[in-house]
């Protein structure tokens, strides 16, 4: 048992472990990918197992959040 852990690079405190994701890989994790459209983080190591996990929300593209917010305006909803 094992886990993952995220940093930021780009925030004031380089380096900082945002997100710690548990795993069962018994071997050294070699690909990590995240597919940003669906929010996923895909991971697998030398064993030949695979994992992803579905991140939180706020972890979500930012371009997603804009296109919403246009679209609101644009029905007459507000930007809330």
């Amino acid at each position: 048992m094992g886990y993952l852990r995220i940093r930021d690079l780009s925030s004031i405190s380089k380096g900082a472990c945002v997100l710690q994701i548990e795993h069962d890989f018994r071997d050294e994790v070699r690909i990590l990918y995240h597919f940003k459209v669906k929010n996923l983080m895909f991971a697998a190591s030398e064993d030949g197992r695979m994992c992803f996990w579905k991140l939180p929300p706020e972890w979500g593209p930012t371009w997603i959040d804009e296109k919403l917010r246009e679209l609101r305006m644009v029905k007459g909803a507000g930007d809330f």
